[in-house]
């Protein structure tokens, strides 16, 4: 496996880790901001949303240029910061920035890190490799909802945030070395 693939890779798992702490907890929080279903609905279909249109337009326009490392790198830091707002949220209206702010952190993240993985997988074991991705996340993903339920049950949501972004700033941190190395490459 090429270097570049477990650094995605890891960056990846760690990011999910992060991701799915709040997991299915994320509706008890919010009933802290708001109740209504509409605001709630609304601040996720937004987000879907415009990730999805971001997605398709980013993903055309890093196409143009080869900075697939650096937009990487990008969307985890916006994702980390999207992470850390979680901490200051209060009104209704805050969820909705900390929406698009995670949407605009998924469009720089989305297409150029399959780019950038797709690059770097062996072909003799895509099959495995790809695999291993996916795999990975699912895994990564139950462990860190049950480690969340224990979190949120015995410290509070402040706790899972604080250890949320943490987990999210690895990526970032892991995703910078890759930035510098592959900016030593030209």
């Amino acid at each position: 496996m090429r270097y570049e693939y477990k650094i995605l890779l890891f960056a990846g798992m760690f990011c999910q880790l992060g991701d799915s702490l709040i997991g299915p907890f994320y509706a008890i929080w919010v009933k802290k901001i708001t109740t209504d279903p509409l605001i709630i609905g609304s601040s996720i279909a937004l987000y879907s949303f415009l990730a999805g249109l971001f997605i398709i337009f980013f993903g055309k326009l890093s196409d143009r240029y080869d900075k697939k490392e650096l937009f990487v790198l990008f969307g985890y830091f916006l994702l980390f910061i999207a992470t850390v707002l979680y901490l200051f949220i209060s009104a209704p209206w805050q969820l909705y920035v900390q929406s698009v702010l995670t949407a605009i952190g998924i469009m720089f993240l989305s297409g150029p890190l399959k780019a950038l993985m797709s690059k770097s997988i062996n072909a003799d074991s895509a099959g495995f490799q790809w695999s291993l991705d996916e795999g990975s996340n699912k895994i990564v993903s139950a462990i860190s909802i049950t480690a969340g339920a224990f979190i949120v049950k015995y410290f509070g949501f402040t706790v899972v945030f604080v250890i949320m972004a943490s987990l999210q700033f690895v990526s970032v941190v892991l995703l910078f070395g890759l930035y510098i190395k592959s900016r030593n490459k030209t």
